[in-house]
């Protein structure tokens, strides 16, 4: 009551609990607001060993804090101070109207009640998950087996997959002589192949015409 609040006041009902089972640790009287010499050295009788406590009320009477009070006659004493009773909120200190803060605390307490139990560590927001690590892994793999080594076949015998790589689809697209280009690189690839075919059905026309012409007559 001298300070203005509890010795071992924290956050939360845990850690209070912790600074009380290790007081020794935790205790300290502050530097604000002062008190006087007996008013300290009373609280650190009170907060000490069992051995070195004042635990006899007698011993309490005749600390050097209350000096001069006489305790035979104390209820009928006028008090030093006597509080306002008229009014519930009379004895507050006075503040400014504003926005209550405790409904933004208690939005959050609600929000996080549906998390009891669980645990976050912010530190797995930049893991990558099993399944989106295995999908890229699927992305990236090349294809193999026969059908792989078909496709790199045919693309390397393709006049297209052998075209100048430093120009793009759609300078290919637009440029009138690279078209021209392809299409004269079209016809001679595809007459490497119908050539043959061509030698090998000349014989059989000349025949064909041969025996036509020996019908006639």
């Amino acid at each position: 009551m001298v300070i203005g609040y509890p010795p071992f006041y924290s956050d939360t009902p845990q850690k209070t609990c912790q600074k009380i089972v290790n007081w020794k640790k935790h205790f300290a009287i502050p530097k604000e607001p002062k008190i006087s010499p007996a008013c300290a050295d009373l609280i650190k009788r009170l907060m000490a060993d069992s051995s070195e406590r004042l635990g006899d009320v007698n011993l309490i009477k005749k600390h050097p804090f209350f000096n001069g009070i006489d305790w035979d006659n104390i209820r009928n004493i006028k008090a030093p101070y006597i509080p306002d009773k008229s009014k519930i909120t009379a004895n507050f200190d006075k503040f400014d109207e504003q926005d209550p803060w405790y409904q933004i605390q208690e939005k959050r307490a609600r929000e996080q009640n549906h998390f009891q139990g669980y645990t976050f560590k912010r530190t797995h927001e930049n893991e990558v998950s099993p399944i989106k690590r295995a999908l890229e892994e699927l992305e990236n793999i090349k294809p193999s087996g026969i059908r792989a080594n078909f496709d790199k076949k045919q693309r390397s015998q393709s006049p297209v997959y052998n075209a100048s790589p430093n120009l793009n689809q759609g300078q290919r697209s637009q440029s009138p002589s690279i078209k021209e280009q392809l299409k004269q690189t079209y016809v001679q690839y595809f007459g490497q192949y119908l050539s043959p075919l061509n030698k090998q059905k000349r014989p059989e026309t000349a025949q064909i015409k041969q025996q036509i012409a020996n019908k006639k007559n």
